[in-house]
């Protein structure tokens, strides 16, 4: 550290005697430097220059003194500058660590208040220590704006980390940075953005060089407020220790995710950095390095602020953290790709997510469905199973394939998802699924769970083929097909549900079955002959109307 701080080191040390015998007074001391001596050799005419400013630079500059005071690093202030003292402040101020070893002592602080001969120096600089040099004209100007960026990035605790790794070079730059125009330009949490990554970065010289490029830049100066921020959250996200401690790989995934995601979301960069430092995503307790790994793929394959922000919430549940690795692969795709889903209907989308996720969510889910898509208990209970038969344990993105769709991970995650939570929402388990209610509660999921999926009031054409399986023989719900068969009262309340849903009033318990039979034939012909769909099968599919309570379309 070259500065006057050093030269006056220098100059005391070359002239040690006379500088220490300078006080000629009764209670003088030739083997110390006091207060007194410096003064002395201000009054001396005969005193050369260059001692003569050594000794009026720690005259003025206390923090200096204080620092010299204790220099051979033991003892407490005492007034009292020895040849030790000079000794060690040279070799020390020119190597790592001056910095700190400066400001240790700025406030005059003892490290025991009880022990007055007990050391002054304990190696940590704190907020007093701060505010005495920032107020000292002896401390170089470059130290002050570092202090200062310290300050404005929120976190004065780390103020000894930052000074035992500035180098000359390094606070140059970081004074450079914090007098630029375009930095004083940003609003108070940019600043501390900014800040945050210099201090993180280690005091590193290239980065603050390359913050107040950035800030400086036109390009940044065009974008909006919130633009600025997420360039400004980026850069503080890849210099936090968290983002340095992840492996390569896992570090290229997250500048994946920064750089594919859409311009318009802003947010991501900041979710990204609040997921990375959460204590869920740091513990190593049941969420292990190939855990990571498996959360920012997904985040790498849906880069939006939206998945990212409920996979913190996911992995933050205890249900979740009981999970093996493939069943995380399974659940981190699902939450993620449901999260972006604007293809979908958002709003039951979220309800759903929110269920799961909230934080006083009352739904768990997990993956030990073995024959259906996905189930939901028989008896009350919070507990939604899939089938982990058709989701992959992978990193990948969602199948998005026309058979994924039809009978896959899509069909799963994208419906059964949604439907299967449609009935922990509204099924009133004191009414018989054995009657025209089980139509209706069959119906109002699959028409909840089409919608989420496709993002529109579903057609007739997208419902026809699931309305066929409820009232024919196959395998599907015979029991509601048999129902329709014995022409009683429920038969009769599935033909009202048929009319409403077909918008139609002529099926009756003897015409139901053949006239949906003859849609689902029109529907096939069309789609085999490339022609468009006839209008009974085009128009908006009806919503079936069930007893109070059970007619819930947005799983709010």
């Amino acid at each position: 550290m070259t500065n006057p701080l050093s030269s006056a080191t220098n100059t005391l040390l070359t002239h040690y005697d006379r500088a220490a015998a300078a006080d000629t007074g009764f209670f003088s001391d030739t083997s110390r430097i006091t207060t007194s001596d410096l003064e002395a050799l201000i009054a001396d005419g005969s005193t050369p220059q260059d001692l003569r400013e050594a000794a009026q630079f720690l005259l003025d500059s206390a923090v200096s003194q204080r620092y010299l005071d204790t220099a051979n690093g033991s003892g407490g202030f005492d007034g009292r500058i020895s040849r030790d003292d000079l000794q060690s402040a040279a070799q020390e101020l020119a190597g790592p660590g001056a910095y700190n070893a400066l400001l240790d002592t700025a406030a005059g602080q003892r490290s025991s208040a009880w022990n007055p001969f007990s050391a002054a120096r304990d190696g940590n600089v704190g907020d007093a220590d701060i505010a005495a040099a920032l107020a000292d004209p002896g401390v170089p100007q470059e130290v002050k704006d570092t202090l200062q960026l310290l300050q404005q990035s929120g976190d004065t605790t780390r103020a000894s980390e930052l000074l035992r790794s500035l180098t000359p070079e390094g606070a140059a730059a970081a004074s450079a940075l914090q007098n630029t125009p375009a930095y004083a330009a940003l609003s108070d949490a940019d600043r501390a953005l900014v800040a945050q990554a210099f201090v993180d970065s280690g005091a590193s010289t290239s980065v603050a060089r390359d913050l107040a490029t950035l800030v400086g830049e036109p390009s940044f100066q065009a974008m909006t407020p919130a633009q600025r921020t997420a360039a400004l959250s980026e850069a503080a996200l890849l210099q936090t220790p968290e983002f340095k401690a992840l492996s390569p790989a896992d570090q290229r995934l997250v500048t994946e995710a920064l750089a594919n995601r859409t311009p318009g979301d802003t947010d991501l960069p900041a979710a990204l950095k609040t997921l990375i430092e959460s204590a869920d995503f740091q513990s190593s307790d049941r969420f292990g390095a190939d855990e990571r790994t498996a959360l920012l793929s997904q985040v790498r394959n849906y880069p939006d602020s939206r998945s990212v922000e409920n996979l913190g919430q996911l992995i933050g549940k205890d249900w979740f953290r009981e999970f093996d690795l493939g069943d995380s692969q399974r659940a981190l795709k699902a939450v993620a790709y449901l999260s972006q889903n604007d293809a979908g209907d958002m709003t039951i989308i979220d309800n759903t997510l929110d269920l799961f996720l909230a934080d006083d969510a009352p739904y768990r889910f997990d993956f030990g469905e073995t024959s259906a898509y996905g189930s939901v208990p028989p008896e009350p209970g919070d507990l939604f199973q899939m089938n982990r038969a058709y989701i992959s344990a992978d990193n990948n993105p969602v199948d998005m394939s026309a058979n994924s769709t039809r009978s896959g991970e899509l069909r799963v995650i994208g419906h059964t998802f949604v439907h299967e939570v449609n009935h922990m929402r509204n099924w009133d388990k004191s009414l018989s699924l054995n009657s025209s209610y089980g139509f209706h509660e069959e119906y109002r999921a699959f028409y909840v769970g089409s919608q989420a999926q496709h993002g529109r009031t579903p057609t007739v054409a997208d419902v026809i083929d699931r309305v066929a399986g409820f009232v024919n023989v196959d395998g599907s719900y015979d029991h509601l097909a048999a129902l329709l068969d014995a022409k009683g009262a429920d038969a009769q309340g599935i033909v009202d549900h048929l009319n409403t849903i077909l918008g139609r009033s002529d099926l009756t318990v003897d015409n139901a079955r053949a006239e949906v039979n003859a849609l689902v034939q029109a529907k096939k012909e069309a789609e085999t002959n490339g022609k468009p769909l006839p209008p009974e099968l085009s128009q908006s599919a009806g919503v079936t109307t069930g007893p109070d309570g059970t007619n819930n379309l947005t799983n709010a």
